[in-house]
């Protein structure tokens, strides 16, 4: 089966988006932690939501394009987007209204 170059571009891009996500979050911790620069905190804080809000975006329409009910191929699922998928299920549960860390 062969992969189309623009889905690899794709889910390589959304990996970089989820390792910035990432260093965010462990930078906003780190900070929240020390606690002697609230503005730096705050505006770490602003980029990690920005952040996150645009990796829900686009595991969204990952979601759309391999789901797509009028597309009649095969759906491609290889290890990579396993992962993303697995990732978003914890990323959106963890971060919903109602759990600890929403």
């Amino acid at each position: 089966m062969k992969i189309n170059r623009f889905y690899s571009n794709y889910i390589i891009f959304v990996f970089i988006v989820k390792i910035i996500f990432l260093i965010l979050a462990i930078t906003n911790k780190y900070l929240l932690i020390k606690g002697n620069n609230p503005t730096l905190q705050k505006q770490v804080y602003i980029w990690r939501e920005k952040v996150e809000y645009f990796f829900v975006i686009l595991m969204a329409l990952l979601c759309i394009g391999l789901f797509n009910p009028f597309y009649k191929g095969d759906i491609i699922i290889d290890g990579h987007t396993r992962m993303l998928l697995f990732i978003y299920g914890f990323v959106i549960l963890l971060t919903s209204k109602g759990m600890i860390l929403g």
